[in-house]
């Protein structure tokens, strides 16, 4: 069988009050509404709590909560000084609802919300705002192998996706078809020894004749080494 609390809470030091019920231990149980919990927050947790009601009918709650509620008036009931005297900001009626939307945001609040949207860009990004963005999206795993992002997962992963690769190239034979593929990315390669080779399409089989590996070939692409192997390799903005 459930038992039900009806409870009135007293802070002992600021003397703010708050009607709630509960079912778990009142005299341990703190209250639940948002303007009493952060109350508490602030002034601590020095309470006292006085018990209206104990049943196991939780209509009985409902209908004694709503009475205390216009007996004490306990939303808008104020001190010779205009404080709040009770926490409640809503009739306790047992039904653990939220306030509604109709009730007005406090000052305070508004104010906060005010500050932090302050500056912020309505409409279309400007370019710095994009540029930003981008920088964000590149993430915390730039330059990081495999192994290292993610551990003993990292040959099961590669492998997975090394499938899935040779499986959308066999779908897409045009995918590496050279200066044939409008998509084909145009790149610059400088030996050692100066000599420049530049590049349409795909790298693999010139890294393979000039026993380059991928991964540093596309790290001095990607900017993360100045070179690799001697080499200066970089991609062109070219279209065709």
């Amino acid at each position: 069988m459930i038992i039900y609390y009806l409870y009135k809470k007293t802070h002992q030091k600021t003397g703010l009050k708050y009607l709630g019920y509960t079912k778990r231990n009142p005299y341990t149980y703190t209250g639940s509404g948002s303007y009493w919990t952060a109350h508490l927050k602030k002034h601590g947790y020095a309470i006292d709590t006085e018990i209206l009601l104990e049943t196991d009918s939780k209509d009985e709650i409902k209908i004694k909560g709503q009475y205390y509620s216009t007996l004490w008036n306990i939303v808008n009931a104020k001190d010779s000084n205009g404080k709040k005297v009770w926490a409640n900001l809503k009739p306790e009626a047992a039904d653990g609802g939220s306030i509604p939307r109709t009730t007005p945001v406090l000052k305070s609040v508004g104010r906060k919300i005010s500050k932090q949207l302050k500056g912020r860009i309505n409409g279309p990004h400007t370019d710095e705002r994009k540029q930003n963005i981008a920088k964000s999206k590149l993430g915390t795993h730039k330059g990081m192998t495999y192994e290292e992002i993610y551990g003993k997962k990292a040959k099961a992963i590669r492998k997975d996706r090394s499938i899935k690769l040779k499986k959308y190239i066999n779908e897409n034979p045009d995918i590496r078809a050279g200066k044939n593929n409008g998509n084909a990315k145009f790149y610059e390669f400088i030996s050692p020894s100066k000599q420049l080779y530049s590049i349409n399409g795909s790298i693999v089989q010139f890294c393979k004749q000039h026993s380059l590996n991928l991964t540093g070939v596309y790290k001095c692409i990607n900017g993360q080494v100045d070179s690799y192997k001697d080499w200066q390799i970089k991609r062109l903005n070219i279209s065709i």
